[in-house]
């Protein structure tokens, strides 16, 4: 069974360094093979709600705009397609926050959360 490996990056901190994560991963060469097997495909999942809780609600949203714009020029940079999965946003914001020219293929995902 083939399983995505999904960084989640939610408080600031792992925001800040969500770069550094993913140029780990793509730089080993184990994980090389992976994403060659999951047709050069990355998810990462970004969520407000910790964010929010950590950093409050500007500097939040803030943070993830800053981290999908690294996180796609990396991607880009290895060849990879980025596919953000985010928890607690407003799909409008989802759609407009990346500039064009980061995205090399789109693609949105919206995760079903089921609350009690």
């Amino acid at each position: 069974m083939a399983l995505d490996v999904t960084p989640l990056l939610e408080t600031i901190d792992d925001l800040s360094n969500g770069k550094e994560i993913l140029t780990n991963l793509y730089n080993n060469p184990v994980y090389q093979k992976h994403l060659q097997r999951r047709m050069q495909r990355q998810f990462v999942m970004l969520g407000y709600s910790d964010g929010t809780k950590d950093g409050g609600y500007l500097r939040a949203n803030w943070s993830i705009f800053k981290a999908k714009l690294e996180l796609s020029e990396l991607s880009k940079k290895h060849g990879v397609d980025i596919v953000s999965l985010t928890v607690g946003a407003d799909l409008r914001l989802v759609v407009v926050e990346i500039p064009i020219s980061f995205i090399r293929r789109w693609e949105i995902k919206l995760p079903i959360m089921r609350l009690n």
